[in-house]
C-alpha cells in the first residue's frame, strides 16, 4: 500500500512495510529492517511515524496506532516465518515500548 498525501505544495509518500488493521483502524505499524546490527537507529522511528503521521492524513483514526520496528539479521529476510513470528510475539506480549527478541530478530 503506497499511502500519500498533500502538505502545502509538497506531495508526501511513503510504502509502510506492514500496517495490521483491526476493524478498519490501525493499529501496528511494522518497520522490517535487515542488519547485522541488532540496533533500531532514530531514522527508522521517524520512517515508521512518518508512515503513521500519513495514515492520520488519509483520514484514519490513529488513536491506537504504535509502532513495531523489526531489526532481523540479514539471513532472515528471506525467512518466510519472520512475519509470523513477529505477530506471535506482539500478541503473546501484548507490550508497547518493549524489546521483544525472537529467533533471528529483535521487535
Amino acid at each position: 500500500m503506497v499511502a500519500s498525501s498533500k502538505y502545502n505544495d509538497v506531495v508526501l509518500a511513503s510504502q509502510p512495510d506492514s500496517v495490521l488493521f483491526e476493524d478498519g483502524f490501525p493499529l501496528v505499524v511494522f518497520e522490517y529492517k535487515f542488519s547485522r546490527s541488532k540496533r533500531a537507529y532514530p531514522s527508522y522511528y521517524v520512517q515508521a511515524g512518518f508512515d503513521g503521521l500519513l495514515l492520520k492524513s488519509l483520514g484514519f483514526d490513529t488513536g491506537r496506532l504504535f509502532f513495531a520496528i523489526v531489526v532481523a539479521d540479514r539471513t532472515a529476510r528471506n525467512d518466510s516465518n519472520l512475519k509470523d513470528n513477529v505477530f506471535e510475539a506482539l500478541v503473546k506480549k501484548g507490550s508497547k515500548n518493549a524489546v521483544l527478541p525472537i529467533e533471528n530478530a529483535v521487535v
